[in-house]
């Protein structure tokens, strides 16, 4: 959870460590003080690091409970790539972060694509973001 909430702090302005992830964390307790403190240095304003350290952590913890004999390889095989598979999506994001989205571009799919997921309605709310970036 703390992995999926950290990639989007840092896309845009519009979530940031402050106003996003820590009133989240504050309610869900996602993270220690002390992993908190570790976010801080890293700055989870600026880009993707804060995400893919807590996408290491995880990796870690699921070796730990293989290696104490908490889960079979199997389980642990599995939980690996639903960790990696996040990353990547959420590097899929950060890879669009910087392109701007032609005003008719944004029409269109604000018109024509159907918005019958959660998913669909947050990018809906992202798009704005990033076509009133300023150029340059």
């Amino acid at each position: 959870n703390a992995v999926h909430v950290t990639g989007y702090t840092g896309l845009s302005p519009t979530y940031n460590g402050r106003n996003f992830f820590e009133e989240i964390n504050k309610s869900n307790k996602l993270l220690t003080p002390q992993e908190c403190e570790r976010m801080t240095e890293i700055d989870m304003d600026m880009g993707g690091s804060a995400y893919r350290e807590l996408t290491t952590w995880c990796c870690a913890e699921i070796a730990t409970a293989q290696k104490n004999g908490l889960v079979d390889s199997r389980l642990a095989s599995q939980l690996r790539e639903l960790v990696l598979r996040l990353r990547g999506s959420l590097g899929g994001l950060y890879d669009f972060d910087d392109q701007r989205i032609s005003f008719s571009t944004f029409i269109s799919f604000a018109c024509y694509q159907p918005c019958t997921s959660p998913c669909s309605l947050f990018l809906l709310l992202l798009v704005p973001v990033q076509v009133a970036k300023p150029i340059g």
